[in-house]
């Protein structure tokens, strides 16, 4: 039998072996970095050659952590690192990057943060500026390790600050010593963390929405829900790619869907709706968070909801699209043109869902209809569906006393959809105020009577501001 070699007969069997192992390399990236320093700004032909030397060591060592590591792996042996950066989805630039931060915590916790330009030298085992080029996307806000708040780094709060002060995230630390003590409840707060991370960055644009309805919930004409549902089916085809639509249509291949009439008579709803049915959230965006002081933030913020949206699969809802997508012949000033380029634009590249809900369709820009898959007009509901409604807004906890007729109540009640919700809450209140679990009919009537005094209507021009007239 021949002789083994060293590195075959190198084997990892134990977390605190997968360290320490590291931690030799980590010594050399150390070495590197205190070169660097030295070398800044200097001529020094010693210290050039110095880092070329450890870059080569580096990168052998590195080749032969990762051989043993693979090694072990085949074993079915599992390590706390390996583990995390798995659960994360870390690519292998974003593990090297981690464990050297790993490395300084523990081994150099004086000395424990890195300038993002040092840090790209220090990971270019090659020397190269253009290598640095390509990783500088790992260090970018939007980038993995800082997104999941694995990094922190200080110099985000302004676009003046070109560089920033990297570290590793007290997250990471309390992942990484939970893996290693086996506790499994670190992959939820993981999750949880994922989802405060992605609130967080979509609420620089609008709010995130998790939808609270489903389509059975939304009482809309059947015609219309199954033309939504044919736009849905087809978004989840694999076989439109086989059709070879890629080569002929380059853009517009998004659904998108215009919801448009008073308020109160569901468009909300069925956008919750129809995220639901996807398995994914809503990404509710404000006007007010768009529109910059400074020339340039506004379209930034723009390109921004449409990232947001394509990275996480979310449904998009610009709600009041007449103030996103106004007519720009009514524009007032140049940038406000711009603005409206910027989103028809953004749209024609969208290839997920978005939804433009508004109460005033003929404040759109022209440009928007191609860009529609299908328009919904959303009426006032006839006398069956207004009885639908106040009938699938009470609880099923709550038993309906003899004597209750929905169709009575939808045709003395003209309302839409919104008010019958708050008129049947206003019934529940009364109802557990009695401290009792049965709606009557006068509940049911009191609570219409209740909602109609506080509608702003034609006769009395008086009420809550902002409310349509009925009748």
């Amino acid at each position: 039998m021949e002789p083994q070699t060293e590195e075959i007969m190198k084997s990892i069997s134990s977390d605190d072996e997968y360290m320490a192992r590291y931690s030799e390399i980590g010594e050399l990236y150390y070495l590197k970095r205190t070169a660097m320093r030295e070398l800044a700004g200097k001529e020094d032909v010693a210290l050039g050659g110095r880092i070329a030397e450890l870059n080569g060591k580096i990168a052998a060592e590195e080749k032969a952590f990762l051989g043993e590591v693979a090694q072990a792996a085949a074993t079915g042996k599992k390590f706390a690192f390996e583990i995390m950066a798995e659960q994360f989805k870390l690519e292998p630039y974003e593990k090297r990057t981690l464990l050297f931060f790993l490395f300084l915590e523990f081994f150099h916790v004086t000395d424990n943060l890195c300038p993002e330009m040092e840090l790209l030298e220090l990971m270019d085992l090659e020397c190269s500026p253009f290598v640095r080029m390509r990783e500088f996307k790992y260090l970018r806000k939007s980038a993995s390790l800082f997104r999941k708040r694995l990094l922190v780094g200080e110099g985000f709060n302004t676009d003046k600050c070109s560089t920033f002060n990297v570290a590793l995230s007290s997250l990471a630390l309390e992942m990484f010593s939970g893996h290693l003590s086996g506790e499994k409840a670190s992959e939820d707060g993981s999750k949880a963390n994922e989802d405060k991370n992605l609130s967080s960055e979509c609420g620089e644009v609008g709010m995130l929405k998790e939808p609270e309805y489903k389509l059975e919930d939304v009482v809309l004409k059947e015609n219309l829900k199954d033309k939504v549902m044919f736009f849905l089916s087809v978004l989840k085809e694999p076989g439109i790619q086989a059709l070879g639509i890629d080569k002929t249509i380059k853009k517009g291949k998004g659904v998108n869907f215009l919801f448009y009439g008073p308020p109160g008579t569901g468009k909300s709803m069925l956008a919750e709706a129809i995220a639901a049915h996807l398995n994914t959230k809503l990404l509710i965006v404000e006007a007010p968070k768009i529109f910059g002081r400074f020339v340039g933030e506004t379209d930034k913020a723009i390109a921004r909801i449409f990232k947001v949206a394509r990275a996480n699969n979310l449904v998009l809802c610009l709600d009041e699209a007449d103030s996103l997508l106004y007519n720009r012949n009514y524009a007032g000033q140049e940038h406000d043109i711009r603005f409206v380029n910027v989103m028809l634009q953004e749209i024609e590249r969208f290839e997920g869902v978005a939804i433009f809900t508004t109460n005033m369709d003929n404040l759109l820009d022209p440009a928007v209809e191609r860009r529609l898959s299908l328009r919904i007009k959303f009426e006032l509901p006839d006398e069956k569906m207004r009885a639908d409604i106040w009938k699938a807004h009470i609880p099923a906890e709550v038993k309906v006393a003899e004597g209750v007729d929905f169709l009575t109540i939808a045709k003395r009640f003209e309302f839409s959809g919104g008010y019958i919700k708050n008129a049947v809450l206003n019934a529940l209140r009364k109802v557990a105020l009695r401290k009792e679990d049965a709606i009557a009919m006068e509940d049911l009537v009191w609570g219409g009577n209740m909602e109609r005094e506080g509608l702003f209507n034609k006769e009395t021009r008086k009420g809550i501001l902002g409310f349509t007239a009925l009748g």
